[in-house]
């Protein structure tokens, strides 16, 4: 493998969690469109572009795009940074995740042509059967309060299984 052939993308990840209800439940969508998560259900967001000032403004701006809601940059809270590899020997990784979650947002999530089944989810009952392999080792820790910072490898550029991983939990963000 060719590690200088490989561009990291910088991308971000929002989970919507809605704690009106008796339990908690979080939005999540089926992806039809985008890069790496086409036919899983995932949170919403997608790729840094040149014209985002940070993170936070790319999980804003990707939200009304994916869900058709809003959401405002001072309601994030940054709960993971994830380096995520194709390959078990790669020294390069893929995409460096930004995660956030979020408790406040505006408008109903709708269906658009990026990501439809707009669904919440009791906290427990993730549908992690239907989400990238990875997600069932920190998307469950992250919903309950951990802050987690790491690297997930998978076997092969399809993604079909994790070979290793390390996610290591933080008390906070250092800026």
């Amino acid at each position: 493998m060719h590690q200088e052939q490989i561009e990291t993308r910088i991308a971000t990840l929002v989970f919507v969690i809605d704690r009106s209800r008796s339990e908690p439940h979080v939005l999540m969508g089926d992806k039809v469109g985008g890069h790496a998560t086409i036919g899983t259900t995932n949170g919403y967001g997608g790729g840094w572009e040149k014209f985002d000032r940070t993170v936070r403004h790319t999980t804003v701006r990707e939200c009304p795009e994916e869900g058709k809601f809003h959401l405002k940059i001072g309601h994030l809270r940054k709960v993971g940074l994830i380096d995520f590899f194709d390959h078990p020997d790669q020294i390069v990784p893929n995409y460096h995740m930004h995660i956030h979650v979020a408790e406040k947002w505006e408008g109903i999530p709708q269906p658009t042509e990026e990501v439809i089944n707009p669904t919440w989810y009791p906290l427990s009952k993730l549908p992690l059967d239907k989400t990238m392999p990875d997600k069932c080792l920190w998307l469950p820790r992250i919903l309950n309060g951990d802050r987690l910072r790491g690297w997930v490898y998978y076997t092969c550029p399809q993604r079909v299984s994790v070979a290793k991983h390390r996610l290591r939990p933080l008390k906070r963000w250092d800026r």
